[in-house]
């Protein structure tokens, strides 16, 4: 079931109570995760799912793959003017697929939102009314801060008004009225309010909290916390030790894991590679740990859990549990490991590894920085893994699609164990994911969840995802059949991301593998395609004074073959106008069309910004994919000059037909 968490006012205390709420659930027994709708004041990771975290005590493998908080930007305000700033939009689509793709494995989602109840999260949908759209009971958080009377009265009414269901009122303590007599009547009144306005919903009073986790959070604002106290204690360094390196026998052994956090389970999925039988205690624990334990207790530990075990790995995110199940394991002589700050108190740590090609490396600075150990780790096996199985891996669709920032997508995609390459392709009419990666991880789903495209998208893998490639670079999977921009396009995003560090040597042997076959393809189609680009058929027949709105790649092929057939050209331009060209901006476009001969429009926009009946009988042609123009009075589209295009040949199955023989015959050279 999904809920939705909302407000009086931005800082009520929504996180708070989300994060609350949640542990109760989780200690419940209760399969929980908890969303953030969309985060501002932001870059790569949502404070709040972080303090989200912090209250439950466990992590999700979601909140990695970016599926806990599917929108984030940077600038601190309400989503429509942080995503106008980033010149982009808050895409409601990717955060219900996120959503939705939760539903499978958890019994509550508790999604955060952000502001109060009206916060616009567009330019024309407001919180409550996408909330009442998805008929998600709604759990609403107040407080005794001044005014919160009126405003939470105002609230109920909003609610009231459009038929949402409230299922939980919660009063939250702090951030709260110090005068202890207008905070118990401040409680009271609304009590009563709420009882009266929806007496199906649950009244409950969030206690003033002390959160220690939560307060040192990057970026958090603090809530519930008393005043943080300077420190004059001198800073602590890890001890100096001496270990002895051994690989230990597990096979066919029983090993205890206590606790079933994202550590726990990294932990029990070291063991169970190595053969071992797995134990798992823990109250509530990842989806993911039925697979790895073949016994699985959810509940809390027991020292008589060690019994016929020969080791044991204290994982939980509580120090004194910890610290009795080592009390337990060494009364049974069995060595135990803590994955805490009291790890030198036991008998053994674990190294930092991974396994290629049945080799296992491991680095250990013997518990002096785990972060070396990391980054040792992660450098060894990106050069290893270079070398390592793999396949490649498309996943996309045919239209522009907004996406996060290429630095928040990389943050994202950094988490993936298995991901030794990607690249991201962005066109006008063409959005994917080009990624050299493990079977495992590509059988998971992960990346296409990174992704957030719509749920048409398609994905490809191995022969067919080289196949899907090789077409794309021959032409053959763009709206004009045998087109030469796509192969510079590619060409570009190949070379950003090898620039970028994210493209390494097998990946760009795979473009380079399918750059070779789609010139063998090109060359068997070539006499069969006329020697016409989109740019030709959207000026054929054009005379006098020409606009054209884009300055991007096919914009400035248009205005260069305008000016070539001797036309009189105007450029319409965004941010950049073209230098030497009458040039206006985009804003003036009414204006610059009047009088004009033919209006062509390649701008890369998310939804249509001109009106065909504004065009006052101007033949207009639209390059956009998405379209550029609403309406079909006086418009060619894409799909009209592809008709075009296809009329002339006449043999569009023909050419298809031959660009496949030649792929094939390209494979029996290899």
């Amino acid at each position: 079931m999904v809920y939705f968490v909302s407000g009086v006012d931005t800082d009520a205390g929504k996180s708070i109570a989300t994060g609350w709420l949640a542990k109760r659930l989780l200690d419940a027994g209760r399969r929980v995760i908890t969303v953030k709708l969309v985060q501002t004041g932001n870059s790569g990771e949502s404070e709040d799912i972080a303090r989200h975290r912090a209250m439950m005590g466990v992590q999700f493998p979601e909140d990695r793959a970016g599926i806990t908080a599917p929108e984030i930007f940077t600038y601190p305000c309400s989503p429509h003017l942080a995503a106008r700033l980033e010149h982009r939009e808050v895409n409601l689509e990717h955060v219900l697929n996120a959503i939705h793709s939760l539903e499978a494995r958890y019994e509550d989602i508790l999604v955060e939102g952000a502001g109060g109840l009206l916060v616009p999260l567009t330019e024309t949908v407001l919180t409550l009314d996408f909330v009442c759209r998805q008929q998600w009971p709604i759990i609403f958080v107040t407080g005794g801060i001044l005014g919160s009377i009126s405003q939470t009265l105002l609230a109920f009414e909003a609610l009231k008004a459009r038929g949402a269901t409230v299922c939980r009122v919660i009063y939250n303590q702090f951030p709260g009225q110090r005068d202890a007599v207008i905070n118990a009547e401040s409680c009271a009144f609304l009590k009563q309010a709420a009882a009266k306005t929806f007496p199906e919903a649950l009244w409950e009073e969030l206690p003033a909290l002390v959160l220690p986790e939560a307060a040192n959070l990057p970026g958090s604002k603090p809530q519930n916390l008393p005043p943080p106290q300077k420190s004059t204690a001198p800073l602590t360094t890890r001890p100096e030790v001496n270990t002895l390196a051994a690989n230990l026998l597990v096979e066919g052994k029983w090993v205890l894991v206590v606790g079933g956090g994202r550590v726990g389970l990294r932990k029990a999925h070291a063991l169970r590679e190595a053969g071992a039988r797995i134990r798992l205690v823990c109250p509530q624990a990842l989806p993911e740990a039925a697979a790895l334990a073949e016994d699985l207790q959810c509940r809390t530990f027991r020292p008589e859990d060690v019994d016929g075990c020969c080791l044991v790995l204290a994982c939980t995110n509580d120090k004194y549990v910890n610290r009795a199940i080592l009390n337990a394991a060494r009364a049974a002589c069995v060595p135990c490991c803590c994955a805490d700050g009291g790890w030198a108190e036991a008998d053994f740590i674990l190294p930092a590894t991974f396994r290629a090609d049945g080799l296992l490396v491991s680095v250990s600075t013997c518990g002096k920085s785990c972060r070396t150990a990391k980054e040792v780790k992660n450098t060894l096996a990106r050069f290893l893994t270079l070398c390592s199985p793999g396949t490649c891996f498309i996943h996309g669709i045919e239209c522009a699609v907004p996406l996060p920032p290429k630095e928040v997508l990389a943050r994202r995609l950094a988490f993936l164990n298995g991901l030794y390459g990607w690249v991201l392709l962005t066109t006008c009419n063409r959005t994917e994911l080009l990624a050299w990666a493990a079977p495992e991880l590509i059988q998971s789903g992960l990346l296409e969840h990174a992704m957030h495209l719509p749920k048409n998208a398609y994905s490809f893998s191995g022969e067919a995802a080289m196949h899907h490639l090789t077409m794309v670079l021959a032409g053959m999977r763009s709206h004009m059949i045998g087109e030469f921009h796509i192969v510079g396009q590619v060409r570009d995003a190949v070379e950003e991301a090898r620039h970028a560090g994210w493209a390494h040597g097998p990946l760009q042997q795979a473009y380079a593998e399918a750059l070779r076959r789609a010139q063998a393809v090109r060359q068997a189609v070539e006499p069969r395609l006329p020697k016409l680009e989109v740019e030709d058929l959207a000026l054929e027949g054009a005379t006098g004074r020409v606009v054209i709105a884009g300055t991007g790649r096919l914009g400035c092929a248009a205005v260069a073959k305008a000016k070539s057939l001797g036309l009189t050209v105007t450029v319409l331009y965004h941010t950049h106008p073209l230098p030497g060209e009458d040039c206006r901006p985009l804003k003036d476009w009414a204006a610059a069309v009047r009088g004009a001969n033919r209006f062509i429009t390649a701008l890369s926009v998310p939804h249509p910004i001109f009106q065909a009946e504004a065009l006052n009988g101007v033949p207009a042609y639209d390059l956009g994919a998405p379209r550029n123009i609403a309406g079909e009075t006086g418009v060619r589209d894409l799909d009209a000059l592809r008709g075009n295009y296809l009329r002339r040949t006449g043999q569009l199955e023909q050419i298809q037909s031959i660009a496949e023989n030649a792929y094939q015959e390209s494979l029996r050279h290899d």
